[in-house]
């Protein structure tokens, strides 16, 4: 659209250098804040999944044992049986 003569062009609106300045910074530091949130949720889930890995590797060896000891000596060879049986 044309504009009427005679009626100069606004000029268009800056921000000071300082203004732009703490507008940077500020973005800076919110962008700061937020990478070192998202790294502390990361770490915290790693850990999260190590301890859970650890808690399923001390189950699994807790069922180990228990199924050793559960072993019955009918189901060993019989040479194994007549062995435990002497040791009674």
């Amino acid at each position: 659209r044309p504009r009427p003569a005679g009626k100069p062009r606004p000029a268009k609106k800056t921000k000071s250098n300082a203004t732009a300045s703490t507008v940077g910074s500020s973005a800076s530091t919110q962008f700061g804040e937020l990478m070192e949130q998202e790294l502390r949720l990361k770490r915290e889930a790693a850990e999260k999944a190590f301890e859970s890995q650890a808690e399923k590797d001390r189950t699994f060896v807790r069922l180990e044992e228990l199924r050793f000891l559960a072993t019955s000596t009918k189901d060993l060879d019989d040479d194994a049986y007549w062995i435990k049986k002497q040791n009674d």
